[in-house]
């Protein structure tokens, strides 16, 4: 098991495409991404994850899901 990681402060979306190249790269199965601490109510971490699902969506484009 490999872990991706950044420094502090890094771009989250940032760190999730890193972790599906590096994903695609070794022909692994699963990924798992960590998003621990969006609230619903904090709407500047919601657009993290928005921001999150929009470049895993593009670089698993063609992977099945």
């Amino acid at each position: 098991m490999d872990i991706v990681e950044q420094g502090m402060n890094a771009d989250p979306a940032s760190v999730a495409y890193d972790t599906l190249e590096s994903a695609k790269a070794q022909g692994a199965d699963i990924v798992i991404i960590d998003t621990a601490g969006r609230l619903h109510n904090k709407v500047n971490l919601m657009n993290e994850l928005t921001k999150i699902k929009r470049v895993t969506q593009k670089v698993s484009s063609g992977c099945s899901t």
